[in-house]
This record gives C-alpha cells, sequence and structure tokens, in this order.
C-alpha cells in the first residue's frame, strides 16, 4: 500500500512537472535564418524547426529569408510542411538586400503570413530555372516549356487563393519573370506586411489576425522574446559541402591523394585522405547539378598525368592533362544554374598548383626509378651514414638513407659522429669516421 502512494506520488509531481513545462514553452515565438539556395540541408533544417515548434505549441516561427531560388524537390518539401503546420508560420524576407527569387517566391507565398523588409524583392519564378536546378536536361523542348509554364503557375496560383493574396501577379511572375520591390509587393497584395527588421516585424504582429484550417485569432506578441533555432552541427556541415568551389576543390584533392598514393606506393596518408576527400565531393556532386562530361575531364588529367610516369611522350600527356584540368574544371556545373558555378578566381589558381603539384611528383617518380638499387652489396660503398647506437667496442648501429645497419670499424666512433662505407661483408658493413 505505501508503495502504490509513492508510485502515485511520483506520478502526480511528474504530470505537475510536464504541465509547467508546457506552460513555460508554450506561445513562445521561435525564428530561423535561411539563407543561400534552397536544397536538401534547407529543406531539413526548416522541416525540424517546423516539428519544433508544432511540439513545442508555439506562437509562430518566423523565417527569415534570403534566396536566389534552389532545387524543386526540396521547395516543395518546405511547403507542405507550411502548409500542414498547426503552428503560423511567417516568412520574412529580411534584411534589406536580400531576396525572395525563384522558389523562394513559392515559400514565401505559402507562408500563413508573408512579409519583406524595405530593399528586398520578389519573383522571377521561372519554370525553366527551377526544372533545371532539379537536375534535370537543361534543354526543354518548346512543348515540355509550355507544360511547365502551365504546371508552376496552376501551383503558385493555387497556393496564392489558399492564401488570399494577389493570384493575378505570380501568373506574370511564372510567364514572365516578372520580380517586384518590397513596397510594390505590399500595394499588390503579394505579401502583407513592410518590416524594417525583426523588432519592427514583431510589433506589427502583434494583435494581427490570423486563419489557421482550424480557428481565426489574433497573434499575440506583446513583449516576447524572439528564440533562435540554430542548425545543428551535422546541418552546418553538409551545408559548407553543398558549397561548388568546395566540392570542386574536394574532389581535385580527392583525385590528387590517390595520384599520389599511386605514384609512391605505400605513402598511405595521402591515399586515406585521397579516399575521404573523393567519396564528401561525391556527395555534393549528387546535390549539385554537375556536368558529368567535366568529372570525367577532371579524371582524364590525372590518367595522364599518371601515364607520363610510365610513358615517354616528351610532356606531351602532361600538356593533355593541364588541358583537361582546365576544361574539366570551367564545364563541370551546368552553366544554367548561375549561382552554382565554380568562381574563376578559384579555377585558375587551383589549375596552376594541381599542375605543380602533379609535374613536381612526376619528376620525383622518374628520378627514383632512375636511380639505381641499393642493396647490402657494391651499391653502399662509399655511401655516408650516422652512428645511431654503440652496441659494443668497434660494433655500431649507424642509418644510412633512414635504413638502420650493423658494422664495425676500426675507429673509435661514438654516437652522432659522420661515417663513410669501404666494406661490405653481407649485412655488416665496415665503416671508417669521415
Amino acid at each position: 500500500m505505501e508503495r502504490l502512494k509513492k508510485v502515485r506520488k511520483a506520478l502526480f509531481s511528474t504530470l505537475i512537472f510536464l504541465l509547467f513545462f508546457s506552460a513555460v514553452f508554450a506561445g513562445e515565438v521561435y525564428y530561423i535564418e535561411v539563407d543561400g539556395v534552397i536544397n536538401p540541408v534547407t529543406s531539413e533544417f526548416i522541416i525540424d524547426s517546423l516539428t519544433r515548434v508544432n511540439n513545442a505549441d508555439a506562437e509562430c516561427l518566423i523565417i527569415l529569408l534570403d534566396t536566389p531560388g534552389g532545387l524543386d524537390e526540396n521547395m516543395r518539401i518546405i511547403i507542405k510542411g507550411i502548409m500542414s503546420s498547426s503552428v503560423p508560420v511567417i516568412v520574412f524576407v529580411s534584411p534589406s538586400g536580400s531576396q525572395a527569387a525563384s522558389a523562394g517566391t513559392y515559400i514565401t507565398m505559402s507562408a500563413h503570413i508573408a512579409a519583406m523588409a524595405p530593399g528586398t524583392n520578389i519573383g522571377a519564378a521561372t519554370p525553366v530555372m527551377i526544372s533545371q536546378m532539379s537536375g534535370k536536361d537543361a534543354e526543354v523542348s518548346p512543348e515540355m516549356q509550355k507544360k511547365l509554364v502551365n504546371n508552376s503557375v496552376a501551383y503558385l496560383k493555387s497556393i496564392a487563393e489558399d492564401r488570399g493574396r494577389n493570384s493575378d501577379w505570380v501568373v506574370l511572375a511564372v510567364e514572365e519573370g516578372k520580380s517586384i520591390s518590397a513596397e510594390e509587393a505590399v500595394k499588390l497584395n503579394v505579401v502583407d506586411i513592410l518590416a524594417d527588421n525583426l523588432e519592427d516585424l514583431m510589433n506589427k504582429l502583434d494583435n494581427f489576425p490570423i486563419k489557421m484550417k482550424d480557428r481565426e485569432y489574433s497573434l499575440q506578441m506583446k513583449d516576447k522574446i524572439p528564440i533562435e533555432i540554430k542548425m545543428n552541427f551535422k546541418l552546418r556541415f553538409l551545408k559548407i559541402l553543398t558549397n561548388p568551389n568546395l566540392a570542386y576543390l574536394l574532389f581535385l584533392l580527392g583525385m590528387l591523394g590517390i595520384y599520389a598514393e599511386v605514384s609512391n606506393p605505400g605513402s598511405i596518408f595521402p591515399g586515406v585522405v585521397g579516399g575521404i576527400s573523393i567519396i564528401l565531393a561525391l556527395y555534393s556532386f549528387n546535390i549539385l547539378p554537375v556536368n558529368i562530361a567535366g568529372v570525367l575531364l577532371l579524371i582524364l588529367s590525372f590518367i595522364l598525368f599518371l601515364l607520363e610516369i610510365k610513358v615517354v611522350s616528351y610532356g606531351l600527356l602532361t600538356i593533355g592533362g593541364i588541358v583537361s584540368l582546365f576544361f574539366g574544371s570551367i564545364f563541370l556545373m551546368k552553366p544554367s544554374v548561375p549561382f552554382y558555378q565554380v568562381s574563376l578566381g578559384i579555377i585558375i589558381p587551383t589549375v596552376v598548383i594541381t599542375t605543380v603539384i602533379a609535374i613536381t611528383l612526376i619528376y620525383l617518380a622518374v628520378k627514383a626509378q632512375s636511380r639505381g638499387i641499393l642493396t647490402a652489396d657494391k651499391g653502399l660503398l662509399n655511401e655516408k651514414g650516422t652512428v645511431e647506437k654503440v652496441i659494443s667496442e668497434g660494433r655500431y648501429m649507424i642509418s644510412i638513407h633512414g635504413e638502420y645497419w650493423k658494422a664495425e670499424s676500426s675507429d673509435d666512433l661514438k654516437q652522432g659522429d659522420s661515417v663513410r662505407v669501404i666494406e661490405v661483408d653481407n649485412l655488416l658493413l665496415k665503416v671508417e669516421k669521415s
């Protein structure tokens, strides 16, 4: 009986704690910052944030948005998450100088409340850009282009009508790629609020009427301090990997590491670093609009560098490798997606440095092949070494070319003395002080 009372007391205490926890965190205002291209990392971050605020029964989630566009699949995942959220989602195109272009337009229109800061713009929601960023062929037929336009118009128009916004303007944004300023967007009922910053937005949202699927009410924002939800380490790391410049450098580093391992077997470290870099680069290429011809040219360049070691081409293979490396770097990303291009300022110095490293490795490999084989025979005669250890009187351990040999000498030697090989008897060297 006493045990039952204790269990009941523990359950009651737990219930009180949960009610207190819910009371403390319910009704809080959360915000996240989303900048750059809409990709799998972005969609996962937004969906995770939506899950968190819905579980916490928050007052709302504010998304500070600045994007030139992104991948169609991930854009739709985000929109589905916003449309099904039981907590209001406010998309705020901010700060000044930001944009909600292409996929960003769709995400902004799907918000329960859309806001923009002065000096921002929205629009350019052309379906061609969106389809190309999905990794599909850049070239589309007129019939396919028409289907893409009609599909995108219907999709964005249905979102605008559901949110009570200007559905006529979205047709222009899709068909003509029209883009407008924040001030125009408010006048045309494309967005709801014009706010200078997050604080100003919070003030304007207080008592702002909002319509959810199950109810209509006013937001209560007075005296509330917004809580930022930040990306976890995994998402931050993956976001860095989606940078095309970094993906390009990782791929070259991987190829260079493997090349160094093949040309100098047994190094181990270059091969390990190269393998890891290649895998990380392939993850990035899976997201980025990569041109397979560019990847093949980069691989060909390193194959040609390797062949230079084995084949006497008088530098022709090296020249071919350099040309393949340069054009592979230029063609690596599809030109149809301007914000996913590798910077020319990265390509030129990288090609130069990679070429210098490759030529150096070729020189070292050829030099190593041309050296005579050193064995415990006549090859060690007259070679110089250093006394590493005195074993006993007249017997020593010496180092020659990084190898340790037993030696004897009539000279009185001590550790650190420089010696010269004067005779070889099987594995025993006879040396004298040099």
